[in-house]
């Protein structure tokens, strides 16, 4: 299949998919598990991946072609990140040739999701504190108990990746594994918790759960490395940049909105060249992605602040100057989209690492490390 044929064919499914589902409640949390079964039986929902996996061979930036596909029209790409791009981007690196069969196909067809479970009750940012435990039986299987919250989309996964501590001596970061978890086991119990984007997060909760060592990513207490490594792909910063993209959009579409005197052309203009000037580094850390297989921390870091915080200035932007009476009278469904917009930009700043993680990051690589700068 050529570029052109491919990208036409996966344009062609999402607008049938938008045409017949025109009237949802906005209110529901979003699910795009039927339209991600319809790209994955065209082999398009993970192009890049090769043909035994379920993929086309198309290189790196199909996936991406996708992404923004989903992203630009205003669809939630969430499941579709944490499972092609995140736990299939794992699984492909360190995945075993076993765990490769079972779920790349699997992924790729839209018929398994995943979620990632790493944050605790008392763990954030420092993952190295995680308290969910697993003992090792002696038939070889693992008993996990524990709890992990603020999850996304795991009431609509299948299986979740999850990082949990199998080893309390020594340093906190060599003690961590990486478990693939059945999220419809008996011993699992998830619960959602409210959120103010469309989007709810979960908690999930384990009570002696077994597993087998199959169920282990990679090797036992060295799940920091894989972890580290799997952060560093969500920080290319191009999923940021086409949500800045997209409320953008919503900027020029909401002018005749605006209160009378609000509107500042010059002020648009630097947003607009604000946007040329985040999508020009965003290409820049992405081909070193498709070049070396790997994001950068400096890079990646400026990268993802820089799109996050534009897309939360744009939209702020328009929520702080809008007539939202005469939207929400006129045209109610766009008023939909910038209240959906809005709400979701501000865990934009959280996700992936906090907007001051990123920050402390550049710091320390620029006054530290020699040749950066």
């Amino acid at each position: 299949m050529n570029d052109v044929n491919f990208k036409s064919k996966i344009k062609c499914i999402i607008d049938n998919y938008l045409k017949s589902n025109e009237l949802q409640d906005p209110r529901l949390e979003p699910d795009l598990r039927a339209l991600y079964k319809q790209l994955g039986q065209e082999q398009l929902l993970s192009p890049a991946w090769s043909q035994q996996f379920g993929g086309l061979d198309l290189g790196q930036q199909a996936n991406l072609f996708v992404l923004e596909e989903l992203v630009s029209r205003g669809l939630s790409e969430t499941l579709y990140l944490l499972s092609v791009h995140f736990v299939g981007g794992i699984l492909n690196i360190a995945g075993s040739e076993s765990q490769k069969k079972r779920f790349l196909p699997e992924i790729a067809a839209g018929r398994t999701f995943f979620s990632i479970l790493y944050t605790e009750p008392t763990s954030g940012s420092d993952l190295a504190s995680l308290q969910s435990h697993a003992v090792k039986s002696d038939d070889g299987t693992f008993v996990i108990n524990g709890e992990k919250v603020y999850s996304l989309k795991s009431q609509q996964a299948d299986h979740a990746l999850c990082a949990i501590r199998t080893d309390s001596n020594g340093s906190s970061h060599n003690g961590l594994t990486l478990f693939i978890i059945p999220l419809n086991d008996k011993a699992v119990s998830i619960e959602p918790l409210d959120s103010i984007s469309d989007e709810n997060f979960c908690r999930v909760r384990f009570d002696n759960l077994r597993v087998s060592a199959e169920d282990i990513v990679g090797e036992v207490n060295k799940g920091w490395a894989l972890i580290t490594e799997a952060i560093s792909l969500e920080r290319t910063g191009f999923d940021y940049y086409i949500k800045a993209e997209r409320f953008f959009h919503h900027l020029l579409a909401s002018s005749s909105y605006f209160h009378s005197g609000c509107w500042d052309e010059d002020y648009v203009k630097t947003l607009e060249f604000e946007l040329r000037c985040a999508r020009k580094h965003v290409d820049m850390v992405l081909n070193d992605f498709f070049s070396y297989g790997k994001v950068g921390e400096f890079q990646g870091s400026i990268a993802k602040l820089n799109a996050s915080e534009l897309a939360v200035k744009i939209i702020n932007y328009v929520h702080d100057n809008l007539d939202q009476t005469a939207v929400l009278v006129n045209e109610p469904q766009f008023y939909n989209n910038i209240s959906s917009a809005y709400r979701e930009s501000q865990g934009l700043l959280l996700s992936a690492g906090s907007s001051e993680m990123m920050l402390e990051t550049i710091a320390r690589i620029s006054i530290y490390e020699e040749g950066v700068i």
